[in-house]
């Protein structure tokens, strides 16, 4: 057996314009194996991606189980694909149904056999008889070790007669044993069934699959097809091997990407646009970072071909800290994305939210390996949620706004860019008093939910920042175990800098609006090698404090489209001179002093949007006896004067700011593990 991702060129070579079989086992290749069957479920992420690829004309989804049809499809949950159930017995499909002959014949037997199973086995603990429409497993995962011979025995009494006469036959499976129809029928021949329903020839056929049962339809795929079972095993027919079912979701999700043919293309194309000298620039800054000792002997770096180096800096490959991406609704209907950072080393020490700011949705928060507060607090043991507020990232957003995302060229994502968009053509407008008062309660209930947290810490730039003020002024506090504002902007002081004006004169040009566009503005600096820059640029970075290649994917994958409510919002409040609601009749900064909870104001000196003096005077209006604030500059024995973003992905955040964080967090939750 070959491990699969050694063959990836292997893979996606034979599938370039094919059509695609793609059938997969159900526990433990979909869904994790659980003890009781009636607890399996698919992961959200899985079943979200088993959803886009069916949606692909090139490929024919099907999920073959020794489930009962009807649960296999409860469970599941994915309309317009296979379902085969009973090992292949019975078969949904999209417009048609099989059911095999024999399951006249078989229906008496199959009943009187369940039925005295349940009554001889019911003195095991644990034992579970699933009768299913053609055939019956008995579960044997939860009985003791020293009951098993004998739940096997009293299985071979009751069926002995009925395998003698040909009436049924006997099967084993893990921890599992099945009783089906004296017919040669299996998953294999599943295989081949679904094919011939579907009225598609010449497929690359892909089978997943963990069991005994699926050796059958290892079996029947040729030599251009890949037979891939999750688990090595040196007896199995299967071709290729997975490690766990983690890696089956990562092998679907790449499916996935490759599918996208329409995305690549463009990706490419655009790609030939940038020029050597920038590709070259990058990649030189990246050598010298990762050896800076080499000898001055040494042969010059071979150069990176462009389209290559385009794509190493589009990569996005994960470490291998899990996560996983869930998503919530609010009151009024949006759908609020969330990707979770699972923490490591056992129970977590606390659930933390990291909220993104104004125009910029959560892969802020994890750009890179370098620049991740989210799995840096991850890795250090707390459980992390990092949501995109409605009008951002994978939440919902105008169809226009989706539309214009494509200049981001994130192939991960065009799936679900796609096939979101006609379900947001309601959701146009918002304003900052909806993220206070619908985004966040959201949020906050899910992660307290799936968490098991009752209070949260809520880490917010900017923005981030901003929102959680005001939800801890009108809403609650009892759920906010502490604040981390970073460079959030409470207190406004007159005259405006050159920047603020630029906002407080915004909201005349807006009123029309009923999407602001930044998601193609921002990439004016990529697109020109820098020669054009946006007046955002100057507001939010200091350059020099950032590797070049984290401020192309920044531009590339941070920025959004926002709402005329929010520049509104903000508008109003930089000529009023105060963060005030849309309406303009409550003060956010006049009831700054209703925050109680624990706090850290963090800010840079060079922010050229927060000052210094801002985040002080916020710090002494509010009432949290607990409270502290840093500010990182040279003279308080930083690297340099830090900026905005640059707080959060600046060249030595990591050493420098994260640790700061950490260590306030581990002050408040020590001992909690």
């Amino acid at each position: 057996m070959k491990y699969f991702f050694r063959k990836w060129g292997d893979f996606t070579s034979a599938v370039k314009n094919k059509n695609i079989l793609l059938l997969l086992d159900f526990d433990g290749t979909l869904a994790p194996i659980v003890p009781r069957p009636g607890d399996a479920r698919i992961p959200q992420p899985v079943r979200e991606c088993v959803k886009d690829l069916s949606r692909n004309r090139r490929i024919t989804v099907g999920i073959v189980s020794g489930r009962r049809l009807s649960d296999l499809r409860q469970l599941a949950g994915i309309k317009g694909i296979f379902y085969a159930g009973d090992h292949g017995l019975v078969i949904k499909g999209p417009r048609e149904v099989f059911v095999h002959p024999a399951y006249k014949k078989c229906r008496p037997y199959l009943k009187k056999i369940a039925d005295t199973l349940r009554r001889d086995t019911a003195g095991i603990k644990g034992a579970i008889v699933e009768r299913k429409k053609m055939t019956i497993s008995v579960h044997y995962r939860l009985v003791a070790a020293k009951d098993i011979s004998r739940l096997r025995s009293i299985f071979k009494k009751v069926t002995r007669p009925y395998v003698k006469g040909k009436k049924v036959r006997m099967e084993t499976g893990k921890k599992i044993l099945d009783i089906k129809p004296p017919v040669i029928w299996n998953k294999g021949k599943a295989v081949e069934k679904i094919e011939k329903m579907s009225g598609k020839k010449n497929n690359i056929k892909v089978f997943i699959g963990d069991d005994l049962t699926d050796e059958d339809a290892f079996g029947v795929l040729g030599k251009r097809d890949f037979s891939i079972r999750v688990g090595r095993k040196k007896s199995s027919k299967a071709r290729y091997f997975l490690k766990n079912p983690a890696e089956v979701r990562r092998l679907l999700v790449k499916i996935r990407e490759i599918t996208a043919l329409f995305f690549i293309v463009i990706s490419l194309s655009v790609a030939s646009m940038f020029s050597q000298s920038f590709a070259e620039e990058v990649a030189q800054e990246t050598t010298a970072e990762e050896a800076p000792e080499k000898a001055a002997t040494e042969e010059a770096p071979r150069k990176i071909p462009i389209i290559g180096n385009l794509m190493d800096i589009l990569s996005d490959e994960p470490d291998d800290l899990d996560t996983d991406n869930y998503s919530t609704r609010t009151k009024d209907g949006w759908e609020i994305s969330i990707k979770r950072y699972i923490a490591e080393e056992g129970k977590p020490k606390a659930a933390v939210i990291l909220c993104h700011g104004f125009n910029i949705n959560n892969k802020f928060w994890d750009l890179d390996k370098r620049s991740s507060p989210a799995r840096f607090l991850a890795k250090a043991g707390y459980d992390v949620w990092a949501p995109s507020l409605r009008g951002s990232g994978l939440s919902s957003k105008p169809v226009l706004s989706r539309v214009r995302s494509i200049v981001k060229f994130e192939l991960r994502e065009l799936p679900q860019m796609l096939f979101k968009a006609p379900f947001d053509i309601t959701k146009f407008g918002w304003t900052i008093d909806d993220h206070i008062h619908k985004d966040i309660p959201a949020i906050i209930d899910l992660v307290r939910k799936k968490s098991g947290f009752d209070k949260v810490y809520w880490i917010g730039h900017s923005m981030g920042g901003i929102v959680m003020f005001g939800y801890l002024e009108t809403e609650t506090q009892r759920h906010i175990a502490g604040f981390i504002p970073i460079s959030s902007m409470m207190v406004i002081h007159k005259p405006l800098n050159e920047y603020q004006e630029r906002i407080a004169n915004q909201k005349p040009l807006l009123t029309a609006s009923l999407i602001v566009n930044t998601t193609v503005a921002s990439q004016l600096s990529n697109y020109t090698f820098g020669t054009v820059k946006s007046p955002i640029e100057e507001l939010l970075l200091e350059r020099e404090n950032m590797h070049k290649d984290v401020v192309f994917k920044f531009f590339r994958t941070c920025i959004d489209d926002t709402a005329a409510g929010v520049v509104g919002q903000f508008s109003d409040s930089m000529r009023m001179g105060e963060i005030v609601s849309s309406d303009r009749k409550y003060s956010y900064t006049d009831n700054l002093h209703r925050v109680r909870v624990p706090l850290l104001f963090l800010s840079g000196r060079a922010d050229g949007f927060v000052s210094e003096r801002m985040m002080r005077d916020a710090y002494d209006w509010v009432s949290s006896k607990d409270k502290s604030i840093v500010i990182v500059s040279k003279a308080n024995g930083y690297t340099t004067d830090y900026g905005h973003c640059d707080l959060i992905l600046g060249k030595n955040s990591k050493a420098e700011v994260y640790p700061v964080i950490l260590q306030w967090l581990d002050e408040r939750t020590a001992g909690r593990r």
